[in-house]
């Protein structure tokens, strides 16, 4: 059987001082004070900018760092001139609040019911303290696919009831890196790639080729006031935005598309939350869902709305944001957490007839694998023309592609016996 206790506990340690330190510690680079390392501020070039970086904990760190008001030092100044969220989707994070546990991840590690995410979700409530002390930070805020099925980033740009879209702050910029996972599976060596306790084989597409490129166009942002490419993310207004029942996903051959989505309730956590911090009701009472919305997607199975990488926009398969734990959890409608799946184009028509497969083949879609190449170069160019990609980066991509053409394209060994 199942048993629940529910007890009272004391002995709480402080809570949220890592978000004073982070604070103190950027104010400290840019103004000075006293301390050991007062020697930075004795070097001819001081500090006049700095910038944070925080990937999935750490990028929901630093939305819960602007939305509780830490952007303001002591002394009323900026701490954090800009700020690149990746891969944080709409949460914030156990941090700050009584028996806080910073290791809960919300609902895309079954931590459901813990105060991860909660509202405010978009930039009005996000930034809301930080345009009040006038020390808003310019931020990047880059998403995977998996963040839109499993992070519920969706809530970050439309209203609560799901209706309609929210914009972002002007000092603020999305980017949704199409087809790529929040975490990457292993680079396929052949066509299967499967994994133990997953149902499908992992997503491997890349996230870096964009978010160099993204780093330094924050920096030029925060620097030298050049406006940035503008986001590029999926839309109600657009029709890529969409509830998980209207995606027109292709018939894949063993990848059913889910049939849910990780839920996010909203939760009352006691009347005293929100101004003290403390949960008095425990487990929280939980109301009616947020609705959660996921991007639309093409003849391939592939996202639309964000920035397409290479391996999406000269594809060579169907990559997603979502998988499945084997054995499934349908009961908890939990998929794989942050993992992806990858599921290669039939090699022919004949083949993806055969199989049933609705996705054009490779055959179909290129002559060979000079013409593969050439396209994957091209899309690379388009990119690095947009500022979404560095030129330097283009023949790593390029050659990354020839092996991944290698992997899954090329044709079929012939068995001995029918030679």
């Amino acid at each position: 059987g199942v048993f629940e206790a529910v007890y009272r506990a004391k002995g709480s340690p402080v809570a949220g001082l890592g978000l004073v330190a982070l604070r103190d510690f950027a104010s400290y680079l840019k103004y000075g004070g006293r301390g050991s390392l007062t020697t930075l501020r004795e070097r001819p070039t001081t500090l006049s900018r700095v910038i944070g970086f925080g990937y999935s904990q750490t990028g929901r760190l630093f939305r819960e760092f602007v939305r509780d008001g830490f952007n303001r030092d002591e002394r009323g100044r900026k701490a954090f001139d800009g700020l690149f969220i990746a891969s944080a989707g709409a949460g914030g994070g156990s941090f700050n609040h009584r028996f806080a546990q910073p290791g809960q991840a919300g609902n895309s590690v079954l931590s459901t019911l813990r105060p991860v995410d909660l509202p405010p979700f978009t930039d009005e409530g996000l930034l809301r303290r930080a345009h009040a002390d006038s020390v808003v930070p310019r931020i990047f805020y880059t998403f995977s696919s998996t963040e839109y099925w499993a992070r519920a980033a969706s809530l970050t740009h439309t209203s609560d009831d799901g209706r309609r879209d929210v914009p972002l702050d002007p000092s603020s910029r999305l980017y949704l890196l199409t087809g790529t996972p929040h975490s990457g599976g292993p680079f396929p060596r052949d066509r299967d790639g499967r994994v133990n306790g997953y149902a499908h084989p992992l997503n491997f597409a890349e996230q870096r080729w964009a978010m160099r490129a993204l780093v330094l166009d924050l920096d030029d942002w925060v620097s030298r006031g050049t406006m940035p490419p503008g986001s590029r993310y999926p839309t109600l207004a657009a029709g890529t935005l969409v509830a998980r029942e209207a995606v027109r996903f292709p018939t894949v051959p063993g990848l059913p598309f889910p049939a849910y989505l990780p839920p996010v309730f909203r939760m009352d956590l006691g009347a005293a939350y929100p101004t003290t911090r403390v949960i008095t009701q425990e487990p929280p009472r939980l109301g009616t869902e947020f609705p959660v919305l996921v991007p639309q997607v093409d003849a391939v199975g592939n996202e639309l709305g964000g920035i397409a990488l290479p391996e999406v926009a000269v594809p060579l398969g169907t990559h997603t944001g979502w998988n499945r734990t084997e054995p499934t959890l349908p009961g908890l409608r939990y998929l794989a957490g942050l993992i992806g799946s990858f599921s290669p184009l039939a090699r022919t028509a004949d083949e993806r007839m055969r199989t049933g497969d609705t996705r054009p083949s490779i055959a179909e879609r290129y002559t060979g694998k000079d013409d593969y190449l050439a396209k994957v170069r091209a899309a690379s160019t388009a990119l690095v023309r947009d500022r979404f990609m560095r030129e330097a980066d283009v023949d790593a991509v390029v050659a990354r592609a020839a092996r991944l053409w290698d992997a899954v394209a090329a044709p079929a060994p012939v068995p001995a016996a029918a030679r």
